[in-house]
């Protein structure tokens, strides 16, 4: 590492936001950003890790079940089925079921009892990807409590090769000294970039931990945390005692 001088400079951390494998793709915050036709309402969309609950209401006359479970690519083209448990209407089909983001088609068959005359209605669910941000920094993470360092920390997400789609998400900083220091929410720092700048930012001398965590705009799944990396102030010399000897 380099000598440490008073240069100005900039510790400036950056969150590159690439969940998923189709970048160029418009960032979905709302339901009608899906430009399917059977993604109406924002309960068809699952939060990672959690089962999906269909229910009809009970209707004289009328037998509900539902069928199958099919992945589908694009919420329109009908993949491979898997049966479904048996059911007269109501399901809650495991998480573990829908473990792969992407879009699945349940099909429930409605069936009249006097006639028995029945029909197939499809229903377009959408589960999203957890979120995985990772923040890589160089060799240099050290800052001068007296001038401000350049120290670049990346975090970007990892890719989802199932998923085609990108989701608008909202960030928030934080900051936090190591040897039992708080977890600091930072005021306003709730865009993709973050500076941290000495002496500005962090005063005291020690190991500072800097972290994102981020949530989607069209559903709230719980915040998402970046891993941490740590920047270091350290001391500048101090003044010395000068002795000018008489003449």
């Amino acid at each position: 590492m380099n000598k440490k001088t008073t240069i100005l400079k900039l510790a400036l951390i950056t969150v590159v936001l690439g969940f998923f494998s189709n970048v160029s793709a418009q960032s979905i915050s709302a339901i009608g950003d899906f430009g399917v036709d059977g993604m109406t309402s924002v309960t068809q969309v699952i939060c990672d890790g959690k089962s999906v609950d269909l229910s009809v209401p009970v209707s004289p006359g009328t037998d509900y079940k539902w069928l199958t479970r099919h992945k589908s690519t694009d919420g329109t083209t009908v993949g491979a089925s898997e049966t479904l448990a048996t059911n007269t209407g109501t399901i809650s089909d495991a998480a573990a079921n829908v473990a792969t983001p992407g879009y699945y088609i349940y099909r429930l068959e409605a069936k009249n009892t006097a006639t028995n005359c029945s029909e197939i209605f499809d229903q377009v669910v959408y589960v999203l990807p957890k979120p995985t941000i990772n923040i890589t920094a160089p060799a240099d993470v050290q800052a001068c409590v007296n001038a401000t360092e350049n120290v670049l920390l990346t975090a970007s997400a990892a890719l989802t090769p199932s998923v085609s789609q990108t989701f608008a998400v909202t960030y928030q900083w934080y900051s936090q000294k190591q040897g039992g220091g708080a977890e600091t929410l930072i005021t306003g720092a709730t865009s993709s970039t973050y500076t941290v700048a000495t002496p500005t930012g962090p005063t005291d001398l020690g190991l500072y931990d800097y972290f994102v965590k981020v949530k989607y705009v069209i559903k709230d799944c719980g915040e998402t945390s970046s891993d941490k990396k740590t920047i270091e102030v350290l001391a500048a010399p101090t003044r010395p005692v000068i002795s000018i000897a008489s003449n």
